[in-house]
């Protein structure tokens, strides 16, 4: 991609622009006009936007911290990286990087399976800094609001809600605050009662294409943008401040992790009653979550009863050095009771680093038994070539009436890439509407594929964004122009551990063990 800004457009935005985007703008005429007296540290192109910001600025690339949490981004590296004090730095970055004709990338505070969030040589914004978080009386109605940077985990929204206080939130205390309320965001419990994450957005504080700061909300779509941000909000704008609706009086007893039970056929008794359903979850042979207890002997005595007879002296000993060497992420993250309980035996022993989706929402009729046949033959699915897995997770209680099922692989392996095509046209062949989650982006499905109204959303985009300024892989693209399977190039070699193979050995044994005693 190659951003262009004319001159009557630069005009048009110095007209209404605030002073320190004007000297932005004077900075980079200069820049190019020649060589000017270097900042010791500016060994990038992107010298020129340090005076114009107020955040750190850094060209050592090679040396800075993005903990992307896999490690298939690892070697995907910009020319520089803007850590924004304010939206105005972020506007200002946006000006620069159309007019010095770089790409731009950017990150909110979790992870991107896929790197999504990062291209080789572009302007990249760490949306990390903007990490602060505020309750507020509601600004329209009665009720409560939580105001958040797009920096923020999940774990640092629920620590910043009082007792009897909640959100729409995910199943990571890792995932990023920016991501899950801009695309989506399902919570086994919660949603099927209060909606998605992004239906509890009340306002938005955005950068658009033109380096202009907005604020959205009902009473100010933008001419569809405020629609657009909400479903597809990476390809439209950058997000600087959020604001959601907080759920009141939340009764503290109520469950939002339910045990977890290797059986399909579950489902069939699933009932959707008042209040906050039942939670069902199926993993595959590598990744299969045997319970919900944070308690090493009660995850023993459930998988004991599981198979139906005590472990034998090894497997108790590979189960018990299992839960003893890993410690599952929401405790290496700080524990939080919000997030439910999760098992002392960890949900991925893989070294696995990225992860592509195959996710369903199909209505509950279409769990039909010759669909479970179709879902139960998933699991044995293992690519012969590598040592990697996938998992499957089946649950029947993020939309009314439906059943989410949720397939994921290894990103790079061809073979899984094959399954995953295969499952996508079974599905389809037995239940033809199905709706799509965008989380974890598919290897071979397209926007089109994850937003229905993709039309609507494309007309939206040329309206804001004609030269694609802001350009995610499967995102939306304007009028006129196809949708693609953009994609960086990932300079990534997967290795293995010692503490690897053993964690996937010993795994294997136990979910084998499971799956054959059923």
């Amino acid at each position: 991609m190659t951003a262009r800004v004319t001159a009557g457009a630069m005009m048009g935005w110095q007209a209404s622009a605030p002073p320190r985007l004007l000297s932005l703008a004077l900075g980079l005429a200069l820049a190019h006009a020649g060589p000017t007296h270097a900042h010791p540290l500016d060994d990038c192109r992107c010298s020129a936007l340090r005076p114009h910001v107020r955040g750190d600025l850094t060209c050592d690339v090679a040396a800075y911290d993005f903990s992307w949490g896999n490690k298939i981004c690892a070697g995907i590296l910009p020319e520089c990286v803007l850590r924004p004090r304010d939206a105005q730095d972020v506007a200002a970055a946006v000006l620069f990087a159309r007019r010095a004709s770089l790409d731009l990338s950017y990150r909110s505070g979790g992870h991107s399976y896929t790197c999504n969030s990062i291209k080789p040589h572009s302007v990249h914004l760490d949306l990390r800094s903007l990490r602060s978080v505020a309750l507020r009386p509601a600004t329209s109605g009665a009720g409560t609001e939580l105001v958040l940077g797009p920096g923020n985990t999940q774990a640092d929204l629920l620590d910043a809600l009082a007792e009897g206080q909640m959100i729409v939130h995910g199943q990571c205390p890792g995932v990023g605050a920016g991501g899950l309320f801009l695309h989506g965001g399902y919570h086994t419990t919660l949603t099927l009662k209060y909606g998605r994450g992004n239906d509890t957005v009340t306002a938005l504080e955005v950068v658009t294409a033109d380096g202009v700061v907005r604020q959205l909300d009902d009473l100010h779509p933008h001419d569809g943008l405020w629609q657009a941000m909400r479903q597809a909000g990476s390809s439209f704008a950058i997000a600087t401040r959020i604001v959601v609706k907080v759920i009141d009086d939340f009764p503290a007893d109520v469950p939002l992790d339910l045990p977890r039970v290797a059986l399909l056929d579950l489902l069939d008794n699933a009932s959707h009653t008042a209040g906050l359903p039942g939670y069902f979850h199926v993993n595959g042979v590598d990744l299969l979550a045997v319970s919900a207890s944070r308690e090493w002997e009660n995850n023993k005595a459930w998988l004991e009863e599981a198979i139906g007879r005590k472990l034998s002296w090894g497997e108790t000993a590979r189960s018990k050095l299992m839960a003893t060497g890993s410690a599952h992420m929401s405790r290496q993250l700080g524990a939080n009771k919000r997030f439910g309980n999760s098992g002392e035996i960890p949900y991925s022993v893989s070294s696995q680093d990225a992860y592509a989706t195959v996710t369903f929402a199909m209505a509950m009729e279409c769990y039909t038994p010759e669909m479970k046949a179709v879902l139960a033959d998933v699991p044995e699915h293992r690519d012969p070539d590598t040592d990697l897995g996938c998992y499957l997770q089946i649950t029947s209680t993020y939309l009314e009436g439906m059943v989410m099922v949720d397939f994921n692989c290894a990103y790079d392996s061809a073979f899984y890439q094959a399954e995953q095509r295969k499952l996508n046209q079974r599905i389809l062949a037995l239940c033809p509407k199905v709706e799509r989650y965008y989380n974890t982006p598919s290897s071979f499905l397209g926007a089109r594929d994850y937003f229905p109204n993709y039309d609507e959303l494309a007309a939206i985009k040329a309206r804001w964004d004609p030269e694609e300024v802001f350009r995610v892989y499967q995102g939306i693209r304007p009028t006129g122009l196809p949708p693609d399977t953009y994609e960086f190039s990932r300079p990534y070699t997967r290795t293995r551990s010692v503490s690897d193979w053993l964690h996937e050995k010993m795994w294997d044994v136990l979910a084998r063990t499971v799956l054959n005693n059923k």
